[in-house]
């Protein structure tokens, strides 16, 4: 995949992307307050898929560029022994008009990911050599919580005054680190409903998901909404996390948890702010109403769980069968090309080249005339001898595009074929052809050489 091919794939999975994180967000913020937050979260684990894959219902709507090929339209003389040949590139203004867009996403997406692995690496570095907790009465009461919260990772405590709030670290050797005023402050109850959060974060595989979104965000750092999904998902993470945590302290309401969780708020200071790549507990005051909200109202949502369920279902079942119907279509038009592609080939062994000019298309036309093509057909076609055999090795389909202010892109299909004439047992043919506008696929350029 060439630049302009991979620039347009972007831009077609951001569009995607945009468009399920507005979809969601008005249905979290119209239906939201009615449904479980683990419901919640299950929808918003969409976006990386959209964001990230070409799945989205708008795949069939914005179709990638093609890779800018060279069409060319020449022969190899070396068959017929003679100097005789022709050759003519055409290549589209997809690749210039590209590059510098290209070069530009590639720069942010690249300092992106090492800013990500520089900061990464530095916190692991630092965390990772700081002395695990030995307090029996902490180790045993999270050991207590992750027996009832069905967690049997070991799991480390760092309790330190370089942090204010409480928060989960790493996931292959996950750390929850505490700060030393909770630790000696908090009472075992209250340490439960803290432990209980940062469990459920680590059940439900919210740091890998993290991450997951982190590179949504480095791959479309150009999109604001790629930004804007990311605060949405840890604004749902945490008010799921709460959920959870209330059902496993086995409280009717979350009045007692909620308590705790002010407790926890009002204790924070002006430590070091929390790791990156940390889960913490803390919020902005706008969004820790929300959370304060949901604990509040969480028996009455406990019985909507099925809303939710039916909600995410929807938005899940719209992917996949947008998807299907785009990989459906992507396929027929395919299937289409190389029919067309057969047919032009037949036209060639056949020594009718007249006509397989005259079926090729106009680009292909402008680079070599009539006259020239036949001539050069009959000069190679009679060093290379009778036709004996043909079989597909690669066809490479991709569609085409309309782009603001641009030229309209042409959906095209490149095809080599492992192919033997009677003076030349092993040849490479590679056949490139484009759908024109009148909906007809067409020749745009063919080389035959002898096999690698």
């Amino acid at each position: 995949m060439n630049p302009a091919s991979l620039q347009a794939t972007v831009a077609a999975l951001s569009i995607n992307g945009a468009f399920f994180t507005s979809l969601i967000y008005i249905i979290d913020r119209l239906a939201g307050w009615k449904i479980a937050p683990r419901w919640r979260r299950v929808w918003w684990l969409l976006l990386p898929i959209a964001f990230l894959l070409p799945l989205p219902p708008l795949a069939s709507l914005v179709p990638s560029i093609p890779p800018s090929i060279a069409v060319i339209a020449q022969t190899a003389s070396s068959f017929t022994h003679r100097s005789d040949s022709i050759g003519a590139t055409m290549t589209p203004e997809v690749f210039p008009r590209a590059f510098p867009w290209f070069a530009l996403w590639i720069g942010g997406m690249s300092l992106y990911l090492l800013l990500i692995l520089w900061r990464t690496t530095a916190i692991s570095r630092r965390w990772s050599r700081k002395r695990l907790s030995t307090d029996p009465a902490l180790l045993d009461l999270l050991e207590t919580c992750k027996q009832e919260s069905g967690v049997t990772a070991p799991i480390g405590i760092v309790v330190s005054e370089e942090i204010d709030t409480p928060a989960l670290f790493g996931w292959l050797r996950p750390r929850l680190l505490l700060p030393a005023v909770m630790a000696a402050g908090f009472d075992a109850n209250q340490l439960r409903s803290i432990f209980f959060h940062e469990l459920a974060h680590f059940k439900t595989l919210d740091i890998p998901f993290n991450w997951a979104f982190l590179l949504l965000r480095a791959v479309h750092w150009f999109n604001p909404l790629a930004h804007a999904s990311v605060s949405f998902w840890a604004e749902v993470r945490e008010e799921a996390a709460d959920a959870q945590a209330i059902e496993w302290l086995r409280q009717p309401t979350g009045e007692a948890y909620g308590e705790v969780l002010l407790l926890a708020l009002k204790t924070e200071g002006t430590a070091v702010s929390v790791p990156f790549g940390a889960l913490a507990i803390g919020e902005t005051i706008q969004h820790l109403k929300r959370r304060i909200e949901m604990i509040r109202t969480y028996s009455h949502r406990r019985s909507t769980s099925w809303l939710g369920a039916s909600l995410a279902a929807l938005l899940l079942a719209l992917i996949a069968v947008a998807s299907g119907r785009a990989q459906v279509d992507s396929s027929t038009d395919k299937k289409a090309a190389l029919a067309a592609v057969d047919a032009w080939l037949k036209l060639e062994d056949s020594g009718n080249y007249a006509e397989s000019w005259q079926q090729a298309s106009a680009d292909f036309k402008k680079s070599v005339t009539r006259d020239q093509w036949v001539a050069v057909s009959k000069n190679v076609n009679g060093g290379l001898g009778a036709f004996v055999s043909r079989d597909l090795d690669s066809a490479d389909y991709e569609a085409g595009t309309v782009e603001v202010g641009a030229p309209p892109i042409q959906p095209s299909v490149v095809a080599q074929y492992d192919s033997s004439f009677a003076n030349l047992k092993y040849a490479l043919e590679t056949v490139s052809f484009v759908k024109e506008a009148d909906g007809n696929w067409r020749a745009a350029g063919y080389v035959i050489k002898p096999h690698p």
